[in-house]
Order: C-alpha cells, then sequence, then structure tokens
C-alpha cells in the first residue's frame, strides 16, 4: 500500500497565520471556564469555613478579566469581608481557610490540559 499526501505552501501559510488567534481565544476561553470553575469551588469552601464571624466572606468572591488571556478570582477588598485575612489565618484568624490554594490545586491542571488539547487540535 502507497500514501501519497499533497499539500502546497500556500494553504500551509494560511494556516500557519491563523494559528495565533485560534490560540489566543481558545486560551482565553480556557481561563475563563477554569477561573469560574476555581471560584465556585473556592467559594463552597470558604462558605463551609467561614461560619458566622465571616458569614459574609464567601460573597466577597468575584472572578475578573485582568487582561489579555489573565482571569483572577477570589475575595474582592471592595465587599463586605472581602479585605479580611481568612485565605491565610492572619490577625484574629486562628488557623487559615487556604480555600484558593486548594481550587487552584484543582482546576490548575485542567487548566493545562485544556491548552495541550487546544494545541493539538489547532495543529492536527
Amino acid at each position: 500500500m502507497r500514501l501519497t499526501v499533497s499539500h502546497d505552501l500556500d494553504r500551509l501559510q494560511r494556516d500557519l497565520e491563523r494559528i495565533p488567534g485560534k490560540i489566543a481565544k481558545g486560551a482565553e476561553r480556557a481561563g475563563k471556564k477554569r477561573a469560574e470553575q476555581g471560584n465556585r469551588l473556592a467559594k463552597a469552601d470558604a462558605k463551609k469555613k467561614a461560619g458566622q464571624p465571616g458569614r459574609h466572606y464567601p460573597e466577597s468572591f468575584t472572578v475578573e478579566h485582568d487582561g489579555l488571556m489573565t482571569w483572577v478570582y477570589g475575595p474582592d477588598a471592595s465587599f463586605k469581608q472581602g479585605g479580611m485575612d481568612f485565605e491565610w489565618g492572619r490577625g484574629r484568624q486562628t488557623k487559615p481557610h487556604k480555600s484558593l490554594s486548594k481550587s487552584a490545586d484543582k482546576v490548575g491542571p485542567k487548566f493545562w490540559d485544556d491548552i495541550d488539547k487546544l494545541i493539538g487540535r489547532v495543529f492536527w
């Protein structure tokens, strides 16, 4: 059996010109998806741990677009109790919550899987 593949350089050039836009768009979507997922996980964990003294703290969690392909999530200091340091247990907090760290440990690998799949789709 013999297999012959032919392609012309014009089509290759067109494909290579389209790749950066596809990567940027796909990475933006993946970042948003995982930031929203991470925020939900962190907010749920914070809700379990905040108790009565920190009842407003979980409601301060937000997701924001912070530039080209950059998303951030977590407590927003402009919200009620958003500026309190529940996360690391400073001040009167006796035990750190680490809600953000735990959520990042879960969504970080998923984000890289998303990017790996994106690159595979774009190039192949």
